[in-house]
């Protein structure tokens, strides 16, 4: 399985093979390209190249994606993208992937509640086996500022219950919302590690 580009246009190809009389195409992440018809046209000219289209071939097309995503809406991406593959290539069989192995049943509910209200959707039902996990609590703050303090106190009161430090995490949506936070550790003298990035006063933006 590699990915593949057709031509200028933004699609990804999980993979194409060949088996016996079949030609079978898997497009991964469909919900983020830039425009579903433009998808479209890309995958049947993938069917369509001169190593595709012998004759008497029958092709198998499976596009994987998210009708309720679409983080790239910047770039074009339509949370349409789906509908468009369904309705431009006929679908039949459509298989909902529901079951979810990272969040807890009460997360999915939330998420389930939310995402419900979607328009043009195909019904969904998220489900986990991990149990219904702990409640959700929302805190609705004046700023960034106030933000930060509230995490740092939180912090406190779960290490003075005993929990470790390697057992608590902060996550943020941009790397940007990271230098408030880094500001009240280390006015507070609070150890931490950024995963998966650089911390905000050593990114090589910030130091030049």
């Amino acid at each position: 399985m590699t990915d593949q580009k057709v031509g200028s246009r933004q699609i990804k190809f999980c993979g194409m093979g060949h088996q016996g009389g079949y030609v079978i195409l898997i497009v991964r992440e469909f919900a983020n390209v830039t425009d579903g018809a433009i998808g479209c046209h890309a995958v049947r000219d993938a069917l369509s190249a001169p190593v595709n289209c012998d004759a008497g071939k029958t092709a198998f097309v499976t596009a994987v994606g998210d009708d309720d995503q679409s983080i790239y809406a910047f770039r074009g991406a339509r949370v349409g993208n789906m509908a468009d593959f369904v309705r431009e290539f006929g679908v039949k069989h459509q298989i909902k992937l529901e079951q979810n192995y990272r969040s807890t049943q009460t997360i999915l509910n939330a998420a389930n509640s939310v995402i419900g209200h979607n328009k043009g959707r195909k019904p969904k039902r998220l489900w986990s086996e991990l149990g219904d996990g702990d409640p959700i609590r929302i805190r609705e703050m004046d700023d960034e500022h106030a933000e930060a303090r509230y995490v740092v106190g939180e912090i406190e009161r779960l290490l003075e219950t005993g929990l470790g430090r390697a057992e608590i995490a902060v996550f943020y949506r941009t790397n940007a919302q990271s230098r408030v936070i880094e500001d009240v550790f280390m006015r507070v003298g609070m150890p931490y590690k950024v995963f998966g990035g650089v911390r905000f006063y050593q990114r090589r933006e910030i130091k030049d």
